[in-house]
């Protein structure tokens, strides 16, 4: 099982129970579920921990429902603070 060999890098990272079920759904050939739990109990976290780490927050953006195109406007102001250059009265 192929499948199952290229995964034993990751057994290290997870707990006994996520890898008993990645086995399980290996050994059945449910591959789309599979990758889906590969996503979200690995490598979306470890992703986030990384990106997280490496990245100070630059800008927060607060998306309310209203009238309108709220995500475009929100959009559109975080490119514009992102893009502008700082006055040099700014400090």
């Amino acid at each position: 099982m192929a499948m199952v060999e290229r995964l034993r890098p990751v057994r290290p990272l997870v707990g006994g129970a996520c890898w008993a079920e990645w086995m399980a759904l290996a050994e059945a050939g449910a591959v789309d579920t599979l990758f889906a739990r590969l996503m979200t109990d690995h490598y979306d976290p470890c992703y986030a921990r990384s990106a997280s780490a490496k990245r100070p927050t630059m800008a927060t953006v607060v998306l309310t429902q209203g009238p309108g195109d709220a995500l475009g406007d929100a959009a559109r102001g975080l490119l514009q603070r992102l893009t502008s250059t700082p006055s040099t009265t700014d400090h």
